[in-house]
């Protein structure tokens, strides 16, 4: 097949739209199928739409990391750093930054801020939006490969050896 072959990313529905993203295969794609697609929904060879695709990227895709969808935008994070915020309806690219890190967890979004926890265990904080702006990177000064969880008030952070509750 030409998109990507191993779909490990959970796919996020937000507002009538299933997020999926691949990053295995020929193409390491990530599309926005809307909820009532049926049958066969493969895009003609040079488009990025069709009847059942609001839009897709052919190439940007995430291997682990399912993307995360916070008011109105998509960040998809890869292994590497590599952090790109879409327009969540329009597939517009906002921005393509680098976290100097490597990803194994996914991100959370809570109050305007994203959260993402890289493996050597620092937590980059990074404001939500169309522009990128690092607030923050805190060392957890332990391996972390874990998605962050929210939790009424409180954020919650679990190292190799640690669980860190911030409220």
């Amino acid at each position: 097949a030409d998109n990507g072959d191993i779909p490990t990313p959970t796919p996020v529905i937000v507002n009538d739209l299933i997020y999926l993203n691949s990053w295995h295969g020929k193409f390491s794609p990530i599309l926005a199928v809307r909820t009532g697609a049926q049958g066969n929904i493969t895009l003609a060879r040079d488009s990025t739409q069709n009847k059942y695709i609001a839009w897709s990227v052919k190439r940007g895709g995430a291997y682990m990391h399912t993307p995360l969808v916070y008011d109105g935008y998509l960040y998809n994070l890869h292994t590497n750093g590599q952090l790109t915020c879409f327009d969540a309806k329009t597939g517009e690219m906002k921005y393509k930054n680098i976290l100097k890190d490597t990803f194994s967890a996914s991100g959370i979004a809570a109050d305007g801020k994203l959260y993402f926890s890289s493996e050597n265990g620092n937590i980059f904080v990074v404001q939500a939006g169309p522009e990128f702006k690092l607030l923050a990177q805190i060392p957890m000064n332990d391996l972390c490969m874990a998605t962050p969880a929210i939790s009424d008030n409180t954020l919650f952070f679990r190292t190799q050896h640690y669980l860190v509750a911030v409220e």
